[in-house]
């Protein structure tokens, strides 16, 4: 098995010393980034996805040929809904070719119905406040609960994934505060359980300035041990607070976010609401605050606040969408409380349980093994 995608997103993945890695070949190009990557919030997304794909398209075949060249030859092509154009290659080699959904199945089904009868009402009504829409087989939503993708107009660089989106629906039916990683695993070990707060909006979000000072504010008032995945080359412009922030938690560009969250001191996770960072909370059963940005974050936040009920989301009060100080303590004094807090935690221990069941040998487990003896077939 082959991985291709991005120079950087190989270079992470190597990082990691993951020995799940260790089976497969990895193959990468350029998305004219460089080092710098996504950075969402300052790169533009709509020429970001122009190079990925000019990269791609170009790299792409070349794997392809030098893998067929020595007699192993590519059975099927698996994409992600960043890298549509990846299908058009399969297509041009004969190649079958599948979509990897990296998103709920909620979110797959928002999109079907927003493309099947409910794309006029959605979009006239999505930035009420007020308005709801009860759709088949799902909870209640609000505009806030609705993926970004479906609030075009908006965001004018998420169009090129949003045009692909319609043909999936059917016709007729990482300064100074970097340490080693050794580093903070044993300073979450010094800390007593169920005591620290995590935060990471992931490998891809890169806070305004306000923002990440109204976080900083709201860590330091909440007066609880924290660890906080900030990448940003120019954070102490950004943190007019950093020395007493590295007082009272610990600040780091990357870690590994699986170990961490399985550590017994974790008490509180901050995040985006990305689907992984979604799923790991619940496979490590820690509560969490919802704050996400963009894409399916916002659905995923409405499942984790709502359906699952194992956290609180923020509420934004500012024009300009900046979560305030207060906003972001209250949020984690409830979900590290012993009142809510508490229910979440039983909760998200509950979901924990389910989810390793369904794992190695159960329904998910099944299910993907079934897919990929398929397309070997």
């Amino acid at each position: 098995m082959t991985l291709a995608t991005s120079d950087l997103a190989i270079n992470r993945l190597l990082k990691s010393e993951n020995e799940l890695i260790s089976d497969l070949n990895f193959a990468s190009f350029s998305d004219g980034h460089g080092e710098e990557g996504y950075k969402h919030g300052i790169t533009d997304p709509k020429r970001y996805l122009a190079e990925l794909k000019k990269g791609g398209l170009l790299r792409l075949p070349q794997i392809i040929k030098t893998s067929d060249n020595k007699g192993q030859h590519v059975t099927c092509l698996l994409y992600s809904l960043f890298a549509p154009w990846a299908a058009t290659v399969a297509r041009e080699f004969h190649i079958p070719s599948s979509l990897f959904f990296i998103q709920p199945a909620t979110v797959f089904n928002l999109y079907y119905h927003y493309f099947n009868g409910y794309e006029d009402e959605i979009s006239r009504n999505c930035n009420d406040p007020n308005w709801t829409i009860q759709l088949p087989r799902l909870p209640l939503m609000k505009g806030r609960d609705l993926p970004s993708f479906l609030r075009v107009p908006e965001s004018p660089g998420l169009a090129y994934m949003y045009e692909h989106l319609k043909t999936l629906t059917p016709k007729n039916t990482r300064s100074n505060i970097t340490e080693a990683s050794e580093d903070y695993f044993n300073w979450l070990n010094s800390q007593s359980e169920s005591s620290v707060v995590y935060v990471s909006f992931g490998s891809m979000m890169v806070l305004p300035k306000k923002q990440t000072e109204e976080i900083a504010k709201a860590l330091l008032e909440s007066g609880r041990p924290f660890l906080w995945v900030i990448r940003d080359d120019n954070i102490e412009e950004k943190l007019s607070c950093l020395e007493k922030l590295l007082e009272q938690g610990k600040m780091v560009s990357w870690c590994s976010q699986l170990e961490v969250l399985m550590n017994p001191s974790l008490g509180c996770f901050v995040t985006h609401c990305g689907w992984n960072s979604t799923l790991e909370s619940i496979i490590c059963g820690v509560p969490v605050v919802a704050f996400p940005q963009w894409t399916d974050q916002m659905t995923n936040a409405k499942l984790l606040e709502d359906v699952w009920r194992t956290g609180v989301r923020v509420v934004s009060k500012n024009e300009y969408g900046i979560v305030e100080s207060g906003e972001v303590q209250r949020c984690i004094e409830i979900v590290m409380g012993d009142n809510q807090g508490a229910e979440f935690t039983r909760n998200a221990l509950k979901l924990k349980d389910i989810a390793r069941d369904a794992m190695e040998g159960a329904c998910s487990d099944m299910n993907l093994k079934a897919f990929f003896q398929d397309i070997v077939k």
